[in-house]
């Protein structure tokens, strides 16, 4: 009953995530730009059909147990969001969510034996680099390529040791930073606005779409991307 009712609110979070991105879209492409072609061409780059492909086959109620969908849905949230958040510095309920999937499948007396599990966390990795190569065309100050892959495999040999499980790439982390984002902060020294993640309050209230606007008029967050270079999607 727990467990329904932890997935019961991820899947809220996941819908003010949706709502998010909506609103972002919205906001950053320019008036010709269709959002939903935008959207399928996202669909259609390599690493993304690969992430798709892998989830079915490991989530496949007919041919794997719930301990290994369970495992599977855990990289999903644990290694597949690992290299654009490591650049994005978000990363907060995807550990919440990982989390939640180890320690239900720590209650399991029958787990998938190691090397299933290695099997499903070595695709997932494998994956996911692909996926930062594909994304990081040119290297951002101080994130290349080669770093990256280090930080995925270093975040799959976490997710494994949480899961209960021997690590397999043994790779130290080359991001420290991203050992921060977890740690409690304090906002209030400058009594500045908290821009981190947040629990959901229903004393927070909603935010307008005409409070994002005015973010970008007052120049909180950047102007919508020039039609240049939106263009080639």
């Amino acid at each position: 009953m727990e467990a329904k009712y932890f997935y019961g609110f991820q899947a809220m979070m996941e819908n003010i995530h949706a709502e998010t991105y909506d609103i972002l879209l919205e906001t950053f492409l320019p008036s010709n730009v269709d959002k939903t072609n935008f959207l399928d061409h996202a669909l259609q780059l390599t690493t993304v059909g690969l992430k798709n492909a892998w989830a079915k086959r490991w989530m496949d109620v007919d041919g794997r147990t719930f301990s290994e969908r369970l495992v599977a849905f855990a990289c999903v949230e644990g290694i597949f969001f690992s290299s654009s958040f490591a650049i994005v510095f978000w990363f907060k309920s995807r550990g919440l969510h990982t989390q939640f999937a180890c320690e239900l499948l720590r209650l399991f007396d029958e787990k998938p034996p190691q090397w299933v599990v290695h099997t499903i966390v070595a695709e997932a990795a494998d994956i996911e680099v692909c996926f930062a190569k594909e994304s990081l065309h040119e290297p951002l100050p101080g994130v290349s390529a080669q770093d990256m892959l280090y930080h995925v495999r270093f975040i799959a040999d976490q997710l494994l040791q949480a899961l209960g499980y021997q690590p397999l790439f043994h790779v130290e982390n080359p991001f420290p930073f991203m050992m921060m984002i977890s740690m409690p902060s304090r906002v209030n020294f400058f009594e500045r606005q908290n821009s981190e993640y947040r629990k959901v309050r229903v004393n927070h209230g909603a935010v307008a779409d005409e409070e994002f606007d005015y973010a970008i008029a007052s120049g909180i967050v950047p102007t919508p991307f020039p039609t240049s270079i939106c263009e080639a999607f």
